[in-house]
């Protein structure tokens, strides 16, 4: 997918916010929540979660105990482990 446009008579491609390279192939943007690499803004252009995430389904879901939009907050659970 492409996102730029060619400038007429120069030949130059001018790319949309966010996107870069020769040919507007690179986002340049932020990743949406817990995603560390993505190729878009959205949820799903994720291709790489966060250290405190991980990929199921198409999207990065925050782990057990991990909470946010970027998976950064840490809850303890708050019940007693009868075995300590």
């Amino acid at each position: 997918m492409n996102f730029g446009t060619i400038e007429a008579g120069s030949g130059v491609c001018t790319c949309q916010a966010n996107y870069g390279g020769d040919s507007c192939q690179y986002y340049t943007g932020v990743c949406a929540g817990p995603c560390e690499l993505c190729t878009g803004p959205g949820a799903n252009h994720c291709y790489k979660c966060n250290k405190h995430a991980y990929y199921n389904n198409g999207e990065c879901v925050c782990n057990h105990n991990w909470l946010g939009d970027d998976c950064s907050q840490y809850v303890a659970d708050s019940s007693c482990d009868p075995l300590l």
